[in-house]
């Protein structure tokens, strides 16, 4: 539907001329729509606005003037049929009149036909962030192969909806072929309100997968003509799925690896798999303190077990105290452990002073036990 355009007419110095045609689209033929309003738009950096307007003739064809000519701004043309607005291509003024004009087809509307189909997927999976989060793009192509514009019944049931993951957070529509306020997150899918003329259309979407996904299952239920799956992670997998690596490609200088099939079906099981982040000690934090406690705790038993009766009231308070210390030196180890990557070289000199200094007054505690007498 592209609109072909033409130029100043002839007594209009200051302005220029725009001349077309509007038809029906039907299965065997095209007919003309008379008495429908096309509208000459003109569209800036400050918005777009409408400069003329006219009813078709019989045969469907219009004349719009615009009576200034903006050379940094575009034109388009819209014509509404059935409740459905459909535009032409946009373009620009021209100094010489054009040698024909192109035509701009509308079609009828119907809510239970065609059938949507999904001509392609791709998805690309960026690599994990430093908070293990990661965002995923999918471009989706949606085909209407019929004769009529699909549109919605009803403000609950969308023109076509797709599955996506469970896991996803963060939803996002991007730059698309129909307007982003009409396509949204309905459960664990994307829903699209917008009417659906015949052709292929494009919607981008984006999300997030939280740092708990190790697994990725990428849902699927209806066919997909051609489907890819980018990763820019080079640990990450295809663990499940008809997929075969087809080859790299730069994205904004970013490399992905490519996995490419065709034909999916609906239920066609297919998985990522994310390589596990690095192990630290420090998430066994738990595990560790009350071991570490334990351990001591059996260590000071076994040493007031094996004191002689006539221990001093002194000596007891001395192994109380050297307990509180060793748990102190303990606990300084464990923080010092989970932090020390941050820590500047200031922060390491105060840790190893403060803990040469307990560590003495330890000693010096374990040295007071009296000797049997």
């Amino acid at each position: 539907m592209m609109l072909a355009l033409s130029a100043p007419s002839l007594g209009f110095a200051q302005g220029f001329r725009v001349t077309g045609r509007v038809v029906l689209g039907t299965e065997t033929d095209s007919i003309p729509l008379a008495n429908h309003m096309a509208v000459l738009h003109v569209v800036g950096l400050q918005g777009g606005r409408p400069v003329d307007s006219m009813l078709t003739d019989s045969n469907g064809e219009y004349r719009l003037l615009s009576p200034t000519r903006d050379t940094t701004a575009g034109y388009l043309v819209s014509v509404e049929h059935d409740g459905v607005g459909y535009f032409s291509e946009p373009f620009v003024e021209r100094d010489q009149a054009a040698a024909s004009a192109s035509t701009i087809v509308a079609y009828d509307t119907s809510h239970t036909r065609p059938d949507i189909t999904v001509l392609e997927r791709h998805i690309i999976i960026r690599s994990a962030t430093e908070d293990g989060t990661r965002r995923v793009l999918e471009l989706i192509g949606l085909g209407n192969d019929g004769f009529q514009t699909r549109i919605a019944n009803d403000s609950t049931r969308p023109v076509w909806q797709g599955a996506i993951p469970s896991e996803a957070l963060q939803f996002e529509v991007g730059q698309s072929d129909i307007s982003p306020q009409t396509i949204f997150r309905s459960g664990d899918s994307v829903a699209v309100m917008a009417p659906l003329s015949p052709g292929a259309k494009q919607i981008l979407i984006s999300y997030l997968l939280p740092e708990s996904v190790g697994t990725l299952t990428i849902p699927v239920d209806q066919p997909v003509l051609d489907m890819n799956i980018m990763l820019e992670d080079t640990s990450a997998t295809i663990a499940e799925g008809p997929f075969r690596l087809i080859g790299i490609e730069e994205l904004e200088r970013v490399s992905l690896f490519r996995y490419g099939a065709t034909g999916v079906q609906p239920g066609t099981p297919i998985t990522v798999q994310f390589a596990s982040p690095p192990f630290a000690i420090t998430e066994l934090w738990w595990i560790i303190v009350p071991i570490v406690a334990l351990t001591l705790g059996g260590v000071l038993y076994w040493w007031l077990r094996n004191q002689p009766r006539t221990a001093s009231l002194a000596v007891v308070h001395t192994a109380t105290g050297s307990e509180q210390l060793a748990r102190q030196i303990a606990q300084m180890d464990l923080e010092f452990e989970a932090n020390q990557a941050t820590m500047s070289g200031a922060e390491r000199g105060a840790y190893r002073r403060k803990r040469a200094e307990l560590k003495a007054r330890l000693t010096e505690m374990l040295a007071m036990r009296e000797e049997p007498g």
